[in-house]
């Protein structure tokens, strides 16, 4: 073979050479980028659940009960904590939705600390009722306690407790619009 035959073959192999190499390239930059997504997610879950940590006192007091022997939360401190607590589970509900959190993961970490907030009397009375002055303010944590609901985990949970003679409430059905506590007024009549 001349030279000039291998240089001819070389022009019509090369760029065909270069693509394969290219997309074996590309191929090995997309399994780095979806193992890299995994590794931030699950750090993101981890950085989660150490926020929830952060309210393992109020978890403990629904578990076992409250200071003094309160029926719930006493204090305007103990109120503002139990709604910074929910309001923790709101950001997981919207973080399911972005399909950022996967439900069965959710259901299996924090299904029972939902479970232990939705038993306070109390605590359903004031923000999750129906009709309760805060109810409109807290449908992201009412949408996240419906769809565990149907989860496996919380279902476990709710039969054990039900074994017990303890009903777990029903989530409220779904809001029909959010009332957003922060564009809440009082309403002012102003006479002529």
């Amino acid at each position: 073979m001349n030279s000039k035959v291998v240089l001819d073959l070389a022009r019509e192999i090369g760029p065909t050479v270069g693509l394969l190499v290219s997309a074996a390239g590309l191929g090995l930059t997309g399994v780095g980028l979806l193992r890299n997504a995994r590794v931030a997610r699950n750090t993101f879950m981890l950085q989660f659940y150490d926020r929830v940590q952060n309210y393992n006192q109020i978890h403990v007091y629904l578990k076992n009960g409250w200071p003094d022997d309160a029926s719930g939360p006493a204090s305007p401190e103990q109120w503002n904590e139990v709604a910074r607590y929910m309001g923790l589970f709101e950001g997981l509900w919207r973080l399911m939705l972005d399909k950022t959190y996967p439900r069965d993961r959710a259901d299996s970490d924090y299904s029972h600390r939902i479970v232990a907030i939705v038993l306070n009397p109390q605590i359903r009375q004031r923000f999750l009722d129906t009709g309760s002055d805060e109810s409109g303010a807290w449908g992201d944590f009412i949408e996240l306690w419906r769809c565990l609901e149907s989860c496996p985990v919380y279902r476990l949970i709710a039969a054990d407790l039900l074994k017990k003679g303890v009903i777990v409430p029903k989530a409220p059905a779904p809001l029909t619009s959010h009332q957003n506590w922060w564009h809440w007024r009082p309403r002012i009549s102003v006479g002529r």
